[in-house]
């Protein structure tokens, strides 16, 4: 099978997705968080996984990046809809994280992958989470990354990333006013352990996603997806695929205890806490996570 970027017809939308065929062993499909589009994985994570041997399948999610969006328009008081969901209010939504797993699925069948080895950030993890317990035969291992059950009982963000995740208090969608506000929030979830990029290495790479996609109305969708999905601690007796948890200890946004949670609640899983690490992804991490996933998925 030849290299492949482009769109993909799967559960009833096109999306947009890069599959990497080189390598002998059991693919690796990377499933990305929130807000983010595919190009947020690091290249070097990329290179390392196909260098020992894996092939590689990464997409953007619906309502993100070159993928299908969704016309539907949902209330944008983000802080309303947070304490809708922390007090058990339903939620209006377009879809669910059960219909995004359902999506991965689809991409499964159409490059023929009939199990793989699960990697997914933040949302992309509770994605993943649903994948692994509801299409177990699929999934080889799960590898979750600064992610949660989505309980309501997890500790809350602080104060400063819940305004930084609310855009900061700056208005506007043009690529100013989109660089303000994504310096703010990279400047809130950077790893304090690892280099800092400058301000003008973070400003080229959002006016680079600012020019590919940018669907900030899509992004209160994959919102609303999160939020009214609820708890997943349902669905981790029915996980059978060994799982490896590796979680920040300076993550603002999904605090460390949500990533103990995990370990304690999904059966055969291993918890790496790590020190310095926040929510992002520092390319020189990179490293340190293929030599763990090398680890867990045995296929070194």
């Amino acid at each position: 099978m030849e290299e492949f970027e482009g769109k993909v017809r799967t559960n009833g939308i096109n999306i947009y997705a890069r599959f990497l065929p080189k390598g002998d062993k059991t693919p690796v499909v990377l499933v990305m968080g929130l807000a983010f589009q595919m190009t947020t994985w690091p290249e070097n994570l990329i290179e390392l996984l196909q260098q020992n041997g894996y092939p590689v399948l990464l997409f953007d999610n619906r309502d993100i990046g070159l993928s299908e969006i969704i016309q539907e328009k949902h209330n944008d008081l983000l802080l309303l809809s947070l304490l809708q969901y922390r007090f058990g209010f339903p939620l209006p939504h377009s879809y669910s994280l059960h219909d995004m797993a359902i999506d991965t699925l689809g991409l499964l069948d159409h490059f023929n992958l009939e199990k793989v080895h699960l990697l997914g950030i933040s949302m992309g993890g509770m994605i993943s989470q649903i994948m692994a317990a509801s299409y177990g035969q699929r999934v080889k291992t799960l590898t979750l990354l600064s992610t949660s059950d989505n309980s309501t009982d997890n500790p809350i963000p602080s104060i400063e990333m819940l305004w930084r995740f609310m855009g900061s208090g700056v208005v506007g969608n043009d690529l100013a006013s989109a660089q303000k506000r994504g310096l703010l929030l990279a400047r809130t979830i950077q790893s304090p352990g690892f280099p800092k990029k400058t301000d003008e290495q973070i400003l080229a790479k959002i006016e680079k996603n600012y020019y590919r996609s940018y669907q900030p109305a899509g992004v209160n969708r994959q919102i609303h997806a999160v939020l009214s999905t609820g708890s997943l601690r349902k669905f981790h007796p029915k996980i059978q695929a060994p799982t490896m948890i590796v979680h920040g200890k300076s993550d603002p946004l999904i605090r460390p205890h949500a990533g103990k949670r995990l370990s304690q609640s999904i059966p055969n899983s291993q918890l790496h806490l790590f020190e310095g690490l926040s929510h992002d992804l520092p390319e020189e991490f990179m490293p340190i996570l293929v030599r763990l996933f090398l680890e867990h998925t045995q296929e070194q």
